[in-house]
């Protein structure tokens, strides 16, 4: 785990990572196999590496830093490669894994009588060298659940047909209430931005998680994480209503229950006022508010 940590882009691709005593036996039995020609036992060898160095990316992370130029960069660039996480590539490798490890322990089994100490080593091996990955409990934790205000239909006079719910901080893939309160909702109100892979701001530009992100809500974000309201500045309130005419806002929602949420609720009083409180939740009504 120590190196998946050094190596990986973000903590979901550690999940990829074989552990080096399993990384070596592959290697051994990979070689071993290629000596006794056999063909599926080599394409799965090739196929593996293939994928392996393909799933490095774009750039070598080393320690969480940029390093090398990665094998992806050859391919990066065609159709259908060019919206492909490369990590996600390692997960090819995973079957061939498989395939050399049965290969190995079936091969052993058929060993010579002169050396039946293949029959245990390669048994033994593979489980010492698969002990390190055993899967582990999950660490898990709960997460606050959708306001009654949203599962009682209390939302539904505050958005009318073409206007939007926009959630206080906006959705995105650090704050996925808002999908979590539409689903609940089984869809019946639209949501401005999201967490998905989406299209950059620019046409060459690379693929966001997520929207683009906009002046309301970057400043939003920043205030979910620091706890700090933000401090208005001249300019700023042309901005958040900009934003909001764009999003076709019919109501601003936030939970009592979210972290910061007195600081995001001075943030958005500066440029809407007063919040209003309904049932479990924040609100500021702007239905008046023109839309785009």
């Amino acid at each position: 785990m120590g190196t998946a940590q050094r190596l990986a882009h973000t903590t979901a691709e550690e999940t990829s990572f074989l552990g080096w005593p399993l990384i070596l036996l592959i290697v051994a039995l990979a070689s071993w196999l290629w000596l006794r020609k056999l063909v599926l036992a080599r394409t799965a060898a090739v196929t593996g590496l293939i994928f392996a160095l393909l799933s490095l990316g774009y750039t070598v992370m080393v320690n969480g830093r940029a390093t090398v130029p990665g094998p992806f960069r050859l391919i990066s660039h065609l159709p259908l490669f060019d919206l492909v996480v490369a990590a996600r590539l390692a997960l090819v490798v995973i079957p061939f894994v498989g395939i050399l490890v049965a290969m190995g322990y079936d091969q052993a089994l058929q060993a010579r009588p002169g050396r039946p100490w293949l029959r245990y080593l390669v048994p033994a091996a593979v489980v010492l060298a698969t002990l390190p990955i055993v899967p582990l409990p999950v660490p898990t934790t709960t997460v606050s659940p959708v306001p009654h205000f949203i599962t009682a239909g209390g939302w539904r006079p505050y958005v009318p047909a073409g206007r939007t719910l926009v959630t206080v901080p906006t959705t995105s893939s650090f704050a996925l209430d808002g999908m979590r309160w539409a689903a609940a909702a089984k869809l019946d109100f639209a949501i401005p931005r999201g967490y998905f892979l989406g299209p950059g701001e620019f046409k060459n530009s690379a693929p966001l998680y997520g929207a683009v992100p906009t002046w309301t809500s970057i400043v939003l974000d920043q205030v979910a994480m620091s706890g700090q309201p933000h401090a208005a500045q001249p300019g700023d309130d042309a901005l958040f209503k900009a934003d909001l005419r764009m999003w076709r806002a019919g109501v601003l929602v936030l939970d009592t229950g979210t972290q910061h949420a007195d600081a995001l609720r001075a943030t958005v009083e500066q440029f809407l006022g007063p919040a209003q409180r309904v049932d479990d939740v924040w609100l500021w009504d702007v239905r008046a508010l023109p839309v785009r």
